[in-house]
């Protein structure tokens, strides 16, 4: 069954996916699965440009300070349709790095790209909002703790969630098709080991496709930096709103399909490598390897607890792979997403925290919602007695108050998942053996 066939209105969930939301303050059309540039971050924002060669090495000490730059790496990198890529970098001190995977959608077939269900083109953040506002963007109730960070964004073009490494001839008769995303962020961990010796704070974030680019790709990111002599006093890992869930049988082709069974997120480890070439590997493998390898960095899962645009996509994905679990409920997300999230925390309990809202909100991080958000809403309606999203990510990453900083997550406590979800099943829970927390 073709995508195009059911015009995106074959359940609830695309026919809320696609209907007119408001985002950031902002009204928007179709802004879930249509991505143009206005569904993710302002237009026409204004950046330097800086080109890498034997003789420019793009020097963040030679970077304005003013406005943001775009550099372009060259080499194997590449957008989907075979534009160049290029990374944003903001610059600021030497001593906190924070890498952000930015998002916007996938492409997984023929369908799903030409119906552009992925950022084909290059679309720069601005800086006035989220973790990326500064130099006075900021409004009076935004205090960013991460203004005075160097930023790098890996700007995503490559619709593979930044793990392909794959040639795509038969998706286009005009334009040479590719998914170059793991050099995309190779070309990233590049620059920075040849930018920095000695850092801080070193923070690893993305939201949507750029979750999953974050999770598939910080232990390679890890390793890479200490083989290169680049030490980290601290370091934390912020998935935003993708949390992995899959419909059957189809996240291990996937992976295999984007041709990243021969990237180095998946050939530094052989478990995972025999894992991707059988066609049996998950995120969530990749995700336990990297926590158990990086015990030391806090990893702090931030998400809705009904995501319509995650369940919008498992959609769309059920539909291309004709599985029969299209039209996944609110309340059965919920409970695959806890599913989950209990696994990470069952492996490691002390270097893994979720901050779970109960909204459909589709990321945070890179939007004002990053400073209003607390587990009752967006708009932070649960008063003072309940944290900001903002403040227990500064918690998590400075060390927390009494030397912990636990999962967040507002409504009733249960034991047990529900054996059986519907459309009406209640999703405001806290499911309790979700009990991890950092401790410092």
């Amino acid at each position: 069954m073709r995508l195009s066939s059911l015009a995106f209105v074959a359940t609830p969930t695309y026919a809320a996916a696609l209907g007119t939301t408001t985002l950031d303050g902002k009204f928007y059309q179709k802004q879930h699965l249509s991505f143009s540039p206005e569904t993710l971050h302002e237009i026409d924002v204004k950046t330097n440009s800086c080109t890498l060669s034997a003789t420019e090495s793009c020097s963040l000490d030679h970077l304005s300070h003013d406005t943001s730059t775009l550099i372009y790496p060259g080499g194997s990198t590449s957008c989907i349709d075979s534009e160049p890529f290029a990374f944003q970098v903001y610059p600021g001190s030497s001593d906190n790095l924070l890498i952000y995977f930015q998002g916007g959608g996938c492409c997984w077939d023929k369908d799903s790209y030409e119906l552009g269900l992925c950022s084909k083109t290059l679309e720069p953040y601005s800086q006035s909002s989220g973790v990326f506002c500064r130099n006075g963007h900021c409004s009076s109730s935004e205090d960013n703790p991460f203004e005075d960070y160097t930023i790098v964004v890996a700007l995503y073009c490559s619709g593979d969630a930044f793990v392909g490494d794959v040639a795509r001839p038969d998706w286009s008769r005009t334009n040479t098709v590719v998914q170059r995303g793991s050099a995309n962020v190779q070309s990233i961990i590049d620059y920075v080991t040849g930018q920095f010796t000695a850092i801080d704070s070193l923070v690893l974030m993305g939201c949507s496709a750029g979750s999953l680019g974050v999770q598939a790709n910080a232990n390679n990111i890890f390793s890479e930096l200490e083989s290169s002599g680049v030490s980290y006093e601290r370091s934390l890992v912020v998935p935003d709103s993708y949390a992995g869930v899959f419909p059957p049988d189809t996240e291990s082709f996937m992976i295999k399909d984007f041709g990243a069974c021969e990237t180095p997120a998946i050939t530094s480890d052989v478990d995972l490598k025999t894992s991707c070439d059988k066609g049996t590997i998950t995120l969530g493998e990749i995700v336990i390897d990297s926590m158990v390898k990086n015990s030391e960095t806090n990893y702090g899962f931030i998400n809705s607890k009904t995501d319509d645009v995650q369940r919008a996509y498992y959609d769309a994905i059920a539909l291309t792979f004709h599985n029969d679990t299209i039209g996944i409920s609110a309340a059965s997300y919920m409970k695959q997403m806890n599913e989950i999230f209990e696994v990470y925390n069952n492996f490691n309990d002390n270097n893994f925290a979720t901050f779970l809202v109960q909204s459909s909100q589709h990321c945070y991080t890179n939007f004002a919602a990053f400073y209003t958000a607390d587990t009752t809403g967006v708009n932070g309606s649960g008063g003072e007695t309940f944290l900001k999203m903002r403040d227990w990510i500064f918690e998590l990453e400075q060390g927390g108050v009494g030397n912990e900083v636990k999962n967040e997550c507002k409504g009733k406590e249960q034991d047990d998942l529900p054996d059986e979800v519907s459309i009406i099943s209640d999703t405001k829970y806290c499911y309790s053996k979700l009990d991890g927390y950092v401790k410092f």
